[in-house]
């Protein structure tokens, strides 16, 4: 059932972390998957790999049978992989491998939506692909308003720049609260993750704010 093919499945977010590469002793942990509403992935393949400056380390993948699929395996510790469906149209995603005495790591899929949970650490990490999600979902929104408003009568150069000066302060916000989680996850794999992801969005200032409070670990998977 276990095909061990490596899958060039190239993933910036996770380029610079060498999780599951250290370490003497092996961990066992499993990986579920259920899929509802797409049957088009039955006797498709789920892929799971692990990258190491673009070049792929780790990689296992089975069959999904009756909408289900499975993994066991083993890994040394917990670090964050990339998971797709390859011949399909759906793209890759992250998910975070724990040792199963934490939990079973789990992918539900409805429809065309991909969540992870299973485990404490992917619970945190579906919570803030959500919280992207809603920003991205409420600066369209305020984009659409803005681009509505700029074709009515009496519109003017103030309206335009409170509107930049709103979205600065939204984006910012967003920036901040990121900050906030990345901290307070900073000595796990999902604060290294998001520290990694979510660094080169900032601004200089921001980028400088997160360096205060890096590992070592998460220092040295920069360079």
């Amino acid at each position: 059932m276990r095909n061990l093919t490596k899958f060039c499945l190239f993933s910036f977010l996770i380029i610079a972390l060498s999780a599951c590469s250290g370490g003497a002793n092996k961990l066992h942990y499993k990986l579920s998957g259920t899929i509802e509403d797409n049957p088009l992935l039955n006797d498709n393949i789920f892929a799971l790999a692990l990258f190491q400056k673009g070049v792929p380390t780790y990689s296992d993948s089975v069959v999904i049978k009756d909408n289900q699929f499975m993994i066991n395996d083993t890994i040394r510790e917990s670090c964050v992989m990339t998971a797709s469906f390859p011949g399909s149209t759906y793209g890759s995603f992250s998910i975070i491998i724990e040792p199963d005495t934490v939990g079973i790591a789990q992918i539900k899929m409805n429809g065309d939506e991909i969540r992870v949970g299973g485990t404490p650490l992917n619970e945190k990490l579906q919570q803030f692909n959500d919280k992207q999600k809603e920003f991205n979902i409420h600066v369209n929104e305020m984009d659409s308003a803005f681009r509505a408003k700029r074709e009515l009568p009496g519109f003017k150069a103030a309206d335009e720049k409170a509107y930049y000066d709103n979205l600065i302060v939204e984006i910012n916000k967003y920036r901040d609260e990121t900050i906030a989680i990345i901290r307070e996850n900073v000595d796990n794999v999902f604060g290294e993750y998001l520290f990694m992801s979510q660094y080169m969005f900032m601004d200089y200032e921001r980028r400088d704010q997160m360096m205060t409070f890096a590992t070592e670990r998460i220092k040295q998977g920069m360079h």
